[in-house]
C-alpha cells in the first residue's frame, strides 16, 4: 500500500512539472486587447517554439529589448498581404514572420510601430480564459 501511494505522488508530481513546461497563466495588463481582453483577466497558455500559428489566435510574445510579455492577435502569416499600416519591405508578410495587432488599435503597441514580428518571439498561443 505504501508503494502504491509513493508511486501515486509520484506521478502526480511528474505531471504538474510537465503541465508546467508546457503551459502557462497570463495575467492582462493594460487595455491594448480590450473589449476582448480586459485587465485582470486571466489565460492558460499552451508554450510553444517557432511552432506555426495561425491568423486570428491571441499570442503570447516577447518583444525584442523589453522586458515581460505582450498578448497580441495575429492578424497576418506568412505569405499574407501585409495590412495596411505596418511597416514592411515587400508586399507579403516574409517567411517565419507574423503581423500582431492589439485589438484595440488606439492604445495598442503592435506591429504598426514593430513591423513583422520572427516568429521565435512567441512563446504562447492562448488556449483559454481561466476565470470567466
Amino acid at each position: 500500500m505504501m508503494v502504491f501511494a509513493l508511486a501515486l505522488t509520484a506521478a502526480v508530481l511528474l505531471a504538474a512539472v510537465l503541465a508546467a513546461r508546457r503551459f502557462l497563466v497570463v495575467t492582462v495588463e493594460g487595455i491594448s486587447m480590450t473589449p476582448t481582453l480586459r485587465p485582470g483577466d486571466r489565460l492558460l497558455a499552451r508554450r510553444i517554439s517557432g511552432a506555426a500559428v495561425e491568423r486570428g489566435a491571441i499570442v503570447v510574445m516577447r518583444p525584442d529589448g523589453h522586458p515581460g510579455y505582450y498578448l497580441k492577435r495575429v492578424a497576418a502569416v506568412a505569405g499574407d498581404p501585409v495590412p495596411e499600416g505596418i511597416p514592411a519591405d515587400a508586399a507579403t508578410v516574409p517567411p517565419r514572420t507574423v503581423v500582431l495587432r492589439g485589438d484595440n488599435a488606439h492604445h495598442s503597441l503592435d506591429s504598426r510601430v514593430w513591423g513583422c514580428v520572427p516568429v521565435e518571439r512567441i512563446v504562447a498561443v492562448t488556449v483559454r480564459p481561466i476565470d470567466r
